[in-house]
């Protein structure tokens, strides 16, 4: 009830509203994803050392 109530006292402030907190909340999840491929990036770089005989390993599939 209250919810109606404020969008019909303030129509067009609450889709300004809306349109921000969408427009904040995309910039976030864009930024979350790419510091999350960045780390990513950077764990498999550090690991990447390591697993060089397991790509080895996996060539020699077709018979």
């Amino acid at each position: 009830m209250n919810e109606c109530k404020i969008q019909a006292n303030l129509p067009g402030l609450s889709m300004k509203l809306l349109k921000k907190i969408v427009w904040l909340l995309l910039c976030l999840l864009l930024v979350l994803s790419a510091l999350i491929f960045f780390e990513f990036r950077e764990m498999t770089k550090a690991k990447s050392s390591v697993p060089v005989d397991v790509k080895i390993v996996k060539l020699p599939k077709p018979k």
